[in-house]
């Protein structure tokens, strides 16, 4: 069912977006392309991996009507933009917005009593909709609500087994099947109703749960549901949450021989993150960050952020939009102070591996061209 879409999951889409491209790099900024956001910091899980957990997970939701007006004024287009290519005599007129939303974050999006209402209005607005979540929680009433305006939605699963799923997800055993059941169901209903949203899972790579009998099991098990695909990830350590759990490289390098023998017998793809593990073993190579102005982050307290790294750090969050709005905010002084101190302060600080490494490396080439380049 999955194997023949092209997820780019492992990587960057950036490139797919070249009248963002040309505006960043002729104007030096540009609406996101992507927001994620935390609609809660409440979650009904205690995770072994959980790279958050330094935030104590307080009882925090985001204010509805301040989520529908952010979402109205994320989709609203910008001022218009001209923009003129190199030797060619016609321009382009661009309308700069936001693309696409995911609810995840810092909580369990599904503990949000209006969940499936931003999801709707999101999608109506002609964003882009996708969710990340335990699972548990997403029940027949929810998929009901989301599925249909989903692009994609993604369980964290982190097991084959319930034992295992105890361990790393600190739950009852019980849990496990319960999530196994939501999934199924939510692939149940894609295919009924021919729904366009993709039902993917995700195993993250720890040192308790990577071994041959945990991976046969958890195939096993999914090859019964057939979801849209299987992510396997690797660890990265958040910096303000060191836990050493990166596998050993050998470690790595048989787990990923093993899935993807695994593959050939099943009808989903199972998408083994190994150019992610080289990026968080290299580290960072830019010298800034670029891929700010294509990401951003809303936090339950409604806080528009860079990204993770700055939760609850004053001094790094362009404003809230409790008190106003998120175009003010995008396009204010402040952000543009704060991109100015994080261009000095540089990437020694960053979490290897992190989701705008990726396109930081396509920026850079952009930004500083090299000698070849012109040769196609």
């Amino acid at each position: 069912m999955g194997k023949n879409i092209d997820f780019v999951i492992d990587g960057h889409k950036i490139h797919l977006h070249p009248e963002k491209t040309a505006l960043w790099k002729f104007s030096g900024d540009c609406y996101p392309i992507h927001i994620e956001i935390g609609a809660t910091a409440r979650c009904n899980q205690s995770c072994s991996f959980c790279a958050l957990d330094f935030m104590n997970h307080k009882k925090i939701d985001i204010n509805s009507q301040i989520m529908l007006n952010a979402l109205e004024d994320m989709a609203r287009p910008s001022r218009k933009y001209q923009i003129s290519f190199a030797k060619k005599e016609e321009t382009s007129i661009y309308r700069d917005s936001v693309k696409s939303v995911m609810f995840g974050g810092e909580g369990e999006p599904t503990l949000h009593k209006d969940l499936g209402l931003f999801v709707q209005r999101a999608k109506e607005l002609g964003l882009d909709v996708s969710l990340t979540t335990n699972g548990v929680r997403f029940t027949r009433e929810l998929q009901e609500q989301c599925l249909p305006y989903l692009s994609w939605i993604k369980f964290s699963v982190d097991a084959g087994t319930s034992k295992m799923y105890e361990q790393t997800h600190g739950v009852p055993k019980k849990q496990f099947e319960i999530l196994m059941k939501n999934i199924a169901d939510s692939v149940k209903l894609k295919k009924r109703y021919n729904l366009e949203a993709t039902v993917g899972t995700q195993f993250l790579m720890l040192p308790e749960n990577s071994n041959e009998q945990e991976a046969r099991e958890l195939v096993k098990r999914l090859e019964q549901i057939n979801p849209g695909y299987l992510s396997v990830k690797p660890y990265s350590d958040h910096p303000l949450n060191h836990k050493e759990l990166i596998l050993k490289q050998k470690q790595h390098r048989v787990l990923g021989y093993l899935f993807k023998e695994l593959e050939k017998d099943v009808d989903f793809k199972i998408e083994f993150r190994d150019s992610t593990r080289t990026r968080i073993e290299e580290g960072h190579n830019s010298p800034e960050c670029y891929g700010l102005s294509f990401i951003s982050l809303i936090d339950s307290k409604g806080n528009v952020l860079p990204c993770n790294l700055f939760y609850d750090k004053e001094e790094f969050i362009y404003g809230n939009l409790n008190r106003e709005s998120f175009s003010k905010i995008w396009t204010g002084e402040k952000r543009q102070e704060i991109l100015q101190k994080l261009k000095y302060k540089g990437l020694g600080e960053c979490r290897s591996g992190c989701r705008c490494d990726a396109s930081n490396r396509y920026l850079q080439r952009l930004v500083m061209p090299q000698a070849h380049d012109n040769f196609t």
